[in-house]
């Protein structure tokens, strides 16, 4: 068996909602950084990994057609998806770059790592139809169906 891994892409710090906003992409940067300073990426144990995007594909697996369709085009627009969820092209790549960071991890868990922590993951406000606090898809979700789809169990734990 495999260690510990952690997913991480730079492009996850896209999924910014700008200056006043609680939910900043700060907190992305600020976690590897405790993670540097803690010398803890130097441990040989952990291994850093970086992450694809997902594609429409993978987030078709929980959400609707017509609904992606619809955060693509308000996103071109730089239109709110809710009061409290802008949109922009960086927002939905950083918001494929969550998904996928979760993806890999369920890659590497099927490999058999013991942990893995998908750094910017938890965005599970998001339905097959909507967006909303502070999510525009559902990357738990995706991952949830993934997981179950890749490892072919019939549950799986959400904590």
């Amino acid at each position: 068996m495999k260690n510990i891994a952690i997913v991480y892409h730079e492009n996850l710090k896209k999924y910014d909602f700008g200056s006043g906003h609680p939910f900043r992409s700060e907190r992305f940067s600020r976690y590897m950084k405790l993670l540097e300073k803690k010398e803890i990426l130097k441990d040989p144990d952990i291994t850093l990994v970086k992450q694809d995007p997902a594609e429409d594909e993978d987030i078709l697996l929980v959400h609707e057609q017509e609904y992606v369709e619809k955060v693509k085009n308000l996103a071109e627009k730089k239109f709110r998806l809710t009061q409290d969820t802008p949109l922009s092209l960086d927002i939905v790549e950083g918001a494929r770059y969550i998904i996928g960071a979760g993806l890999k991890a369920v890659e590497l868990v099927s490999e058999g790592y013991n942990l893995v922590d998908s750094v910017g993951g938890g965005l599970h406000h998001a339905g097959p139809d909507y967006g909303g606090g502070f999510c525009v898809f559902n990357d738990v979700a995706v991952c949830a169906e993934a997981f179950l789809r890749t490892l072919g169990n019939e549950r799986v734990l959400i904590l």
